[in-house]
């Protein structure tokens, strides 16, 4: 990524004197999926390469009634990270794949998104 700069001068400095600012930056592309999970097996995420360890969030549906539980391939109630209605989650990864998601009743409710 290359950065751009901006060159300031203040009244008070000598013409020759600049100190470099940041330009603003712009948005980068981002993903973003919704679906649901039930409790009788794992769920991978979609499989999509976001190159080297890019943020990621997941975030639990606030009408839920049981939780969801985050973690890797074979993830369990009692192994994986708990999500409640309305919690979320932030991490970095390679795929979003690697991502196993399972609840704790049928037809809960999530969404994710890349940056």
């Amino acid at each position: 990524m290359t950065k751009t700069l901006t060159l300031v001068s203040s009244p008070g400095l000598p013409k020759s004197v600049r100190r470099p600012r940041e330009a603003p930056k712009r948005p980068r592309c981002f993903r973003a999926g919704r679906d649901t999970v039930d409790t009788e097996a794992e769920l991978a995420l979609p499989n999509l390469e976001i190159g080297l360890y890019q943020w990621v969030m997941i975030k639990a549906d606030s009408k839920n009634k049981g939780q969801i539980y985050v973690g890797r391939v074979g993830v369990k109630w009692d192994t994986g990270f708990e999500l409640a209605a309305g919690d979320e989650i932030e991490f970095e990864v390679d795929n979003l794949n690697s991502i196993y998601v399972i609840a704790s009743r049928d037809a809960q409710a999530y969404c994710w998104f890349v940056n």
